[in-house]
């Protein structure tokens, strides 16, 4: 098509979101005349770098690597801003193209250097909002793991703790409040770990190693819980949280059980006032509520929806009682 690279990688980075052009005025009189669209360019660049795989063919391929467009600037041009609240409405077929692009950059080039924060958080937002309203658990998945692997391959540490931050403290979705947890506790393993002398303290050793990070995190990943009457609307609210509450248990046990990282982030410091206004108030919340619900004092629907939930209730309770084991 005598189309480079180059050239179409200008044009996604700089494409936006906006649907075609409507405007009567300036139609195409000739087939040279027709601009080429963003969503083709996208097309085209994907078709380019899987030809060589697909096909065993040496054609027209992304050999170089400033051929390789910043993929933030990807994501932003084609996923649409979640302030617009229209994100997740985009055709499968672009957003296959959009995470395919992703996976291939990052394979080719695992690295990243974002044009600016501003645009790095911009995509990540984009992606953790896909991760968490798209209908297709294969997409979901997708974009949940091009998030995560961005967030953690981003330069500086700082970023990578605000984002986590501002995840936590404003995300209005609890399964991305649970993703959050997960970066998080994949940034502390990968800044403890187990071969690295116990204690060891430098200039150049990661906040994600020092207790500096509970203590900013601490309000968000292990919130005071309040006894509540245990009505149905109780119930459905502290159900919305289970996914949440687990991975903070998770991460929990993690902290407490892993020698390193208790040492390096002083975890003893802080158990008292996790054990007294989070886990014993959860796990007597769960507790009450799978006893309503094995007493019928709660409608849950027909009896298979009611032996998952009772089975939810009991998970928590069992992963409560293994980390309060665990700091005994």
């Amino acid at each position: 098509m005598g189309i480079s690279p180059d050239e179409l990688t200008k044009k996604v980075t700089t494409s936006t979101h906006s649907g075609p052009d409507e405007d009567d005025n300036h139609l195409p009189s000739s087939p040279s005349d027709v601009p080429l669209s963003g969503t083709g360019a996208l097309y085209i660049l994907c078709a380019m770098a899987a030809s060589p795989v697909l096909f065993q063919n040496s054609g027209s391929t992304i050999s170089s690597e400033t051929a390789l467009p910043d993929y933030t600037l990807v994501v932003n041009s084609f996923i649409s801003d979640p302030a617009m609240g229209a994100v997740g409405t985009e055709n499968e077929s672009l957003l296959d193209a959009v995470f395919f692009l992703g996976f291939y950059t990052l394979h080719t080039k695992p690295q990243i250097t974002p044009a600016n924060n501003g645009e790095f958080n911009n995509c990540l937002q984009r992606l953790s909002m896909l991760s968490a309203k798209l209908p297709s658990p294969t997409l979901r998945y997708h974009a949940h793991r091009l998030a995560s692997t961005l967030l953690h391959l981003h330069p500086s540490e700082d970023v990578r703790l605000a984002y986590v931050k501002d995840t936590l403290e404003h995300c209005p979705y609890e399964n991305l409040k649970g993703s959050a947890v997960g970066w998080l506790k994949d940034e502390i393993l990968a800044a403890c770990p187990d071969e690295k002398p116990e204690g060891e303290n430098g200039p150049n050793v990661s906040i994600f190693a020092t207790p500096a990070v509970i203590e900013v995190l601490a309000p968000y990943l292990w919130p005071e819980i309040q006894g509540t009457p245990h009505t149905a609307a109780d119930y459905n609210a502290f159900q919305t949280l289970q996914i949440y509450y687990l991975a903070l248990l998770n991460l929990l046990y993690l902290l407490i059980s892993n020698t390193v990282i208790a040492n390096n982030l002083h975890i003893s410091r802080f158990i008292h006032d996790i054990t007294t206004t989070f886990l014993v108030p959860l796990m007597e919340e769960a507790s009450h509520f799978e006893a309503a619900l094995l007493a019928g004092d709660l409608d849950y629907g027909n009896e298979e929806d009611g032996d998952a939930r009772i089975a939810e209730m009991r998970l928590l309770t069992m992963n409560c009682g293994q980390v309060m084991e665990k700091i005994k």
